[in-house]
């Protein structure tokens, strides 16, 4: 790709992430032409401020996840807000989240509430377990993805696992959140139609684990058969008899000491 900058140009995205997992996507987004509008409450979100950096507080990942972006600040849940949200939304093609469902549906930023504004919004969201499921409405980080996934396990031993320092888990979902989203656009130009794209962290974890942990049985797996054969007692490969008084072949004795078995 000779100039991937301006592949999403045209397109407008709506950004109403906090942390990693959903700026980051919206960022992916961004750095493809996509104009990018993140939204955040007055007086900037909690994610503003992380391992600051700037002389006005502001934070390293903030500016990282947060590049080549628009930005304003409003309160979605006063008439007045809601209002400068409906008609943002009347402009969008993409409308990033990664709030909860019951969170989603309270700021009228649910697909249902999107739709009667926009109907052809597509709506991309992140959340912890992903929808649908009892677990749906819980919140959840990248630690928690790499403890429930195992990986933590692997990275460290049963006694004490380890979390990586490298929030893989948030910036792999944010990545394949960014590729359903450029399929659901793609799609969008055929059928004419949006739909809703949706990450979960743990999906995420389990699904970049998989390999890691069948290796990681089958490695297991050889080293007890090992284990097995190294107990086991030496016994000859092969016990050709012999006549009373006769001395021992040149293979009786090779293999009479007991080997390998």
């Amino acid at each position: 790709m000779s100039d991937p900058e301006g592949v999403l140009e045209g397109v407008r995205v709506l950004d109403f992430g906090r942390y990693i997992a959903g700026p980051y996507c919206a960022a992916l987004l961004a750095d493809l032409g996509a104009d990018v509008i993140r939204i955040e409450r007055a007086g900037g979100g909690e994610d503003r401020w992380v391992a600051p950096v700037a002389e006005d507080g502001v934070g390293a990942m903030y500016l990282v996840m947060n590049r080549n972006k628009r930005a304003m600040t409003l309160d979605p849940a006063c008439p007045e807000g809601r209002e400068i949200v409906r008609k943002l939304v009347a402009s969008a093609d993409v409308v990033v989240a990664n709030l909860p469902p019951e969170v989603l549906r309270s700021l009228a930023l649910d697909l249902e509430s999107l739709r009667r504004v926009k109907a052809d919004i597509i709506l991309t969201t992140v959340t912890a377990f992903g929808a649908g499921g009892p677990w749906s409405g819980k919140h959840g980080f990248d630690g928690i993805g790499q403890v429930m996934c195992g990986s933590a396990y692997l990275t460290g031993t049963p006694e004490q696992p380890l979390r990586a320092a490298v929030a893989w888990v948030d910036c792999g979902t944010a990545s394949l959140a960014a590729f359903g989203t450029l399929a659901a656009l793609m799609a969008r130009r055929q059928t004419g139609r949006g739909q809703k794209v949706e990450g979960a962290l743990l999906r995420t974890a389990i699904a970049l684990t998989t390999r890691r942990w069948s290796s990681s049985k089958r490695s297991r797996s050889i080293e007890s058969r090992r284990s097995i054969a190294a107990r086991r007692p030496r016994l000859p490969i092969c016990s050709a008899p012999r006549t009373a008084g006769s001395s021992p072949s040149r293979s009786e004795s090779r293999c009479s000491g007991g080997g390998p078995s």
